[in-house]
Order: C-alpha cells, then sequence, then structure tokens
C-alpha cells in the first residue's frame, strides 16, 4: 500500500492530537480511576536545596524521602515530602520552589483541608476545605492560610499524622477515596471537553 501525502499528514496530526490529550488528561484520569492510582517511595531521594527546605525545617517539618504518584502507569508526580507533628505534610517539588506544591491535613470524621501553591480554585464542601493561594506567597503565608482552613474543618476532629512514608502513602490513599472527586470534578469535566473535541477532529479528519 502506498501512503499519500495527504495519509502521511493525516498520520501526523494523529499522531500530534494523542500527544496534545495524553499531556492534558491527568485530572480526568485521576477522577476517573482514583483507586488505580499508585504510590512509591522513592528510596535514597535527595532532599531539595533552596529558602524553602530551610523554612520547612524551622518551621519544624522533617523530611521523609521522595514519592512518586502515577495513574494507569501514565501520568507521574514526583515530589519531596515533609511531615510535621501537627498532621500537616507538604509535597514540594523536588526543584525546591513552593510553586506546584501543595499543604494537607487529613482529619478524622473524613475532613480534609488542602491548600495548593499556583494556578486553580477554591473547593469548598462539607467536610472538604481547598483553597488555591498565589505562587507569590511564602510558605508562612501559605502556612496561615492552611491553618484558616483546619480551623474552619476540624470542628474538633483529630490530624492523622504522618510520621514515615508508609503514612504518607496511605494518606494520599485516602485522600483519592474519600476526596479526590470533589477536587477533581471541574478540571476533570475540562479535560474530558478537551478529549472529547480531540476525538471529533481526529474522526473528522479520517472522513476527509
Amino acid at each position: 500500500m502506498t501512503l499519500t501525502a495527504a495519509d502521511l499528514l493525516r498520520i501526523g496530526l494523529t499522531i500530534g492530537l494523542l500527544i496534545i490529550a495524553y499531556g492534558r488528561l491527568s485530572n480526568l484520569l485521576r477522577f476517573l480511576f482514583p483507586s488505580r492510582v499508585r504510590h512509591k517511595y522513592l528510596v535514597g531521594a535527595p532532599e531539595p536545596e533552596g529558602p524553602v527546605a530551610e523554612e520547612l525545617r524551622r518551621q519544624g517539618f522533617k523530611y521523609l524521602g521522595g514519592r512518586l504518584e502515577r495513574v494507569l502507569g501514565l501520568h507521574a508526580r514526583v515530589a519531596a515530602v515533609y511531615a510535621h507533628p501537627s498532621g500537616r505534610v507538604v509535597d514540594l517539588p523536588f526543584s525546591g520552589r513552593l510553586a506546584g506544591g501543595y499543604v494537607l491535613t487529613l482529619f478524622e470524621g473524613d475532613r480534609c483541608a488542602l491548600t495548593r501553591v499556583g494556578a486553580g480554585r477554591d473547593v469548598i464542601a462539607d467536610r472538604y476545605r481547598s483553597r488555591a493561594v498565589g505562587r507569590g506567597m511564602n510558605l508562612r503565608e501559605v502556612l496561615e492560610v492552611h491553618a484558616e482552613s483546619e480551623a474552619a474543618i476540624s470542628l474538633g476532629h483529630a490530624p492523622v499524622v504522618v510520621e514515615d512514608m508508609s503514612g504518607r502513602h496511605r494518606q494520599a490513599r485516602r485522600w483519592y477515596q474519600e476526596h479526590a472527586r470533589t477536587e477533581l470534578v471541574l478540571p476533570a469535566g475540562a479535560e474530558g471537553l478537551l478529549l472529547g473535541v480531540l476525538v471529533a477532529f481526529g474522526v473528522y479528519l479520517w472522513t476527509l
């Protein structure tokens, strides 16, 4: 079979569409398959360097190690994990920058406070409070916002303290089981819409 220039163009565009779709389905996959998210401890991962890591140590956080989060063997997220005796956990990018990281506290009674640094939206529900703060905030300011969320959501429930990486993995699995769909419903919907548009364009492309 001889491929024409039009066939080669279609193949190239189809590959491009697949690459675009692959890079933008993380939230949709995690929303649809929260139980399929896998968590792995990164043995020997070095602690990030820089002022944020130093401030975390001054604030009483302990570096637990690195963790890899992967859904369906595709999208991976890597973070350095810090834990505090208060129950707070910080997932920090290995770049050492606060942007892209988050602070998480789980409480007994299916309650959760989450503060994300970067783009996003606030999500307020009965037992869930997620705040999005600007990239320009420093760690102290982020922790102050997180403390407000903790006070609003805990209602006397005790925090779940994380002491090691196995505890962090249990905490992550619980978040996915109890809260992931509350957090991800809008971004997953946007990614689903994008996927539908790409599929429709792909079908149209091959019917020309």
